[in-house]
Formats: C-alpha cells, structure tokens, sequence
C-alpha cells in the first residue's frame, strides 16, 4: 500500500520525490510475522527501477492485530526533460539605402 507520495521542486527542472509504503502481511503466529520482518528489510533495502538503483530508507515494522505493517521510504530525484520549443525557419531580410 503506497501512503501518501509527494514531490518536491529543487533546481530548474529537479524534483525530489518521496514515495512511502506500508507492506500488509497476515500470518498465524508472531515467529512468522517477525522472521517476515527480518525478510523484507533484506530484501527491499536496496531495490532496482528503470535500471537505478533506489535504497529503501525509514524501514521499521509493527504488528497491530495480528497484522504486519511493514514500512519503508524510496525516495529519489527526478529530471524532467527540457521543453520542446520550435526553431526559427529561416529569414530573408532585403533593403538598400534610399539617397536623399
């Protein structure tokens, strides 16, 4: 379950963004919720998108009836792409001087 995202602008065309999740797991005893725990923070400490590799930060853990709360943060920078803006075509100028 992704929890509430947000963006933030820094430079020019920079932004940082924030991604926190919250990872549901039901199990019938606490050892298995607990050695799930262990699992996760193994697993999701350093994940890949797109080729990047993206560490999973704030990772902490919680039961609460029954129920594993699994969190983690990935939180990264994004570049956008510059604006596409049209080149001039070209310009013909044509004058002289006028005596007077």
């Amino acid at each position: 379950l992704m929890l509430e995202g947000s963006q933030d602008k820094e430079l020019d065309r920079r932004y940082k963004r924030f991604h926190p999740f919250d990872i549901h797991y039901f199990a019938s005893s606490n050892s298995e919720r607990y050695e799930v725990a262990e699992k996760l923070t193994d697993i999701l400490g350093l994940i890949e998108m797109q080729g990047k590799p993206i560490r999973g930060t704030k990772m902490r853990h919680t039961i609460v009836d029954d129920v594993l709360h699994f969190f983690v943060d990935y939180n990264f920078h994004v570049v956008r792409p510059k604006p596409v803006v049209p080149t001039m075509q070209k310009l013909k100028i044509e004058g002289g001087l006028k005596d007077g």
